[in-house]
């Protein structure tokens, strides 16, 4: 019975390789972080970017963000746009050009694809480029909703990497510059419990009852003192 791979699978294997490839001769690294993500919720992940010494530079970059299911999970989690966000990450302190450091908002939800594939685009203002990337910058913002046609299940989890075949970078001499990426992980966590109306009332009378001992003792302690 011959196997058949899903296009997830493969996509996932060709990073891995391509990873392991790249990682021999990095200059710049990408560490997409981690995290987990409620049921029926939404939430984000930073993409860090640090240069491995101080010969790399940086004038240009374009590239593309996978979500991949791993493991047994067979649901969609997909990026979504923001309003606004964008401008906060160009004007970030700790964006890689610095806050309002590039000229060109290149980042776009679905640019390419699916919601599965986030592309992000941008040119320092610097015709110099950046130099000297030895502490983690912020490259991009990704936002995420489990909100899909296949909504995630609690226990499901994803891998965010970069697009094997669509990551460039450039110097200011328009050479393509080396890197290496460190995948981030997406967990979907079980939604959280919302109270039941008797609980609340159970909760408020709780409070209630708390703070009306308080004004009693206080009262209690004032009077005492002026007997004294």
């Amino acid at each position: 019975m011959p196997i058949v791979y899903s296009k997830s699978m493969c996509l996932i294997a060709l990073a891995a390789v391509w990873i392991s490839e790249q990682a021999a001769s990095a200059g710049i690294m990408l560490d997409i972080q981690s995290t987990s993500i409620s049921v029926g919720g939404t939430g984000s992940v930073d993409v860090l970017i640090t240069a491995m010494n101080a010969t790399d530079n940086l004038a240009a970059y374009g590239i593309d963000f996978n979500i991949l299911p791993t493991g047994a999970t067979t649901t969609e989690l997909n990026y979504q746009y923001i309003a606004g966000n964008q401008t906060l990450l160009l004007n970030s302190a700790i964006y890689v050009y610095g806050a309002g450091g590039g000229i060109q908002d290149g980042s776009n939800v679905g640019a390419i694809g699916p919601l599965t594939t986030y592309s992000a685009i941008d040119f320092s203002a610097d015709p110099n480029g950046v130099t000297g990337l030895f502490s983690l910058r912020l490259l991009a913002h990704l936002d995420l909703t489990t909100l899909t046609g296949s909504p995630p299940q609690a226990g499901d989890t994803f891998m965010i990497t970069a697009d094997p075949l669509s990551p460039s970078f450039f110097d200011m001499d328009g050479n393509p510059v080396s890197f290496t990426v460190n995948p981030g992980t997406i967990t979907i966590n079980g939604a959280a419990a919302v109270p039941e109306p008797s609980s609340l009332m159970i909760l408020a009378s709780a409070t209630g009852w708390l703070g009306l001992r308080r004004i009693r003792r206080r009262s209690k302690g004032s009077a005492w003192a002026l007997k004294q």
